[in-house]
């Protein structure tokens, strides 16, 4: 389990970005903890996962620090939200996944389509102005190819702004190529890195590429998807429809056609996570 990277509010801003800097290995605690499963033992006041947007402890997991109580809130579902910095925190820690790209789909038989590249992943230290708003916009993942159609790219960026200073983009991966007659799909290509205030004091992963599809024998295989950070892309399917992939950000697998037409899958939609200690 990743350790969560961060510091108290009372802690300058240049102690909190020399902690992250010494650490780089990127990405969240675990997709199954923070995104799909109960923080904690559910009982008659807490039901288990927090409302979107909640603000909830992260110490009943990761323990507390020497100085505060982590706290943390997530955006997993796509669209635009606003969320007010509590009136003691003046810095935290902003972790976001663009969403994946779709893969593409195949009429052909004996041939794949490609697979979607994955959305790339960012986080960075910010100085925050207690009481001022963030605006957090989570990106939608792309849909995969119908048949002969092409993957979508993923509709993004993720994005968080409202920050004292800087800005944070996280861009979204690019739909697979569907296959044509004797032709298979190519993946979708790697996105652009994502946008922060200090590369050396923040850590970020350009979203992997997308595999082409290929043939094996009479069999048509759709590319696999592209990771995102720790998210794994779809797998390559064999005369089947494309694969999601597991975590925010992952690329969809193309589809693989034996005689019947298949569909690429859906990229997985981005994620926003912003954490401070109490």
């Amino acid at each position: 389990m990743t350790t969560l990277l961060t510091a108290p509010s009372n802690t300058n801003f240049s102690q909190m970005q020399a902690s992250l800097a010494t650490v780089r290995t990127p990405v969240m605690p675990s997709v199954g903890i923070i995104l799909t499963a109960p923080l904690e033992t559910p009982s008659s006041s807490n039901s288990g996962r927090p409302t979107l947007g909640q603000i909830f402890p992260l110490g009943n997991l990761f323990g507390q620090t020497q100085m505060g109580q982590i706290n943390g809130t997530f955006y997993d579902t796509p669209g635009t939200y606003t969320l007010t910095v509590p009136a003691t925190v003046s810095a935290a820690i902003i972790r976001g996944w663009g969403p994946g790209g779709g893969g593409g789909g195949s009429t052909n038989s004996g041939y794949g389509g490609g697979g979607g590249s994955g959305g790339s992943y960012g986080e960075q230290t910010y100085a925050l102005n207690p009481g001022s708003t963030l605006t957090i916009t989570v990106g939608t993942g792309g849909t995969g190819g119908t048949g002969a159609a092409n993957g979508t790219n993923g509709s993004g960026p993720s994005t968080v702004a409202g920050m004292a200073s800087g800005a944070f983009s996280i861009p979204a991966g690019l739909g697979g190529v569907a296959s044509n007659v004797g032709v298979n799909g190519a993946g979708g290509a790697a996105p652009a890195a994502p946008t922060l205030t200090s590369s050396a004091n923040g850590h970020s992963v350009t979203g992997g590429a997308g595999q082409g599809g290929y043939s094996i024998s009479t069999f048509g295989v759709g590319g696999a998807g592209g990771n995102a950070g720790q998210s794994s892309g779809g797998a390559a399917t064999v005369g089947a429809s494309g694969a999601k992939g597991v975590g925010p950000g992952a690329g969809g697998s193309g589809g693989g056609n034996q005689g019947t037409s298949v569909n690429g899958a859906n990229g997985q939609n981005g994620a926003v996570i912003i954490e401070w200690v109490q």
